[in-house]
């Protein structure tokens, strides 16, 4: 009796650590991504703006910082250096024309993810002007296809396959306790584990 008391106390111990790591799992994975972003995705403004600034959920790394506000003929309008600041990166930009433009951006966060993507804005009369395709849905469809086709990961993706094996292993364990649960309950029933003597 005592040593079945004490597998069933080792069983409950480890199916609550590995209950508290299926808890904290899909935590730990979770990758750092674009919070907010002024001027903000498929915005028009009225002037352009004198700075790009883009806000992550976590701190970047400072030198691994680019950033570019493209014009519909490829022109960069980024002038001057990156001001870092944890969470959050600008560029001055200078000589944006009427039309849209497009940011595209690639930093690395802390734990050494890469986050990149891009977005468009507008500035003034748009007349005649069509969104570079970033941010807008046919720019997200092709971009998740080049995504796709490249064989990239989202980083809102499953949690891999270490979230399913723990997720197994507890579902064994659980049965496991089940089962001696069971055993400890049927012997009690047929008086297996009467003191002897009585």
């Amino acid at each position: 009796m005592i040593v079945l008391t004490r597998v069933l106390s080792g069983a409950a111990a480890l199916l609550l650590a590995l209950a508290g790591l299926l808890v904290a799992a899909p935590t730990a994975s979770a990758h750092e991504e674009l919070a907010a972003s002024y001027p903000e995705t498929g915005a028009v403004m009225d002037f352009a703006p004198g700075q790009v600034t883009l806000v992550f959920t976590g701190e970047v790394l400072e030198q691994d910082v680019e950033i570019e506000v493209l014009s519909g003929e490829g022109r960069d309008g980024v002038d001057g250096a990156v001001l870092h600041e944890g969470t959050r990166v600008t560029v001055p930009v200078a000589g944006l024309d009427d039309g849209y433009h497009q940011v595209r951006f690639s930093v690395v966060a802390v734990d050494g993810h890469e986050i990149s993507g891009a977005y468009d804005f507008g500035v003034g009369e748009l007349e005649g002007s069509r969104p570079l395709g970033a941010g807008t849905q046919e720019g997200l469809e092709a971009e998740a296809a080049s995504s796709t086709s490249r064989g990239e990961a989202s980083a809102t993706g499953s949690a891999g396959p270490g979230l399913g094996l723990m997720t197994g292993v507890a579902a064994a364990l659980g049965l496991l306790l089940l089962g001696a649960v069971a055993v400890v309950a049927r012997r009690r029933a047929t008086g297996l584990d009467a003191p002897s003597g009585e």
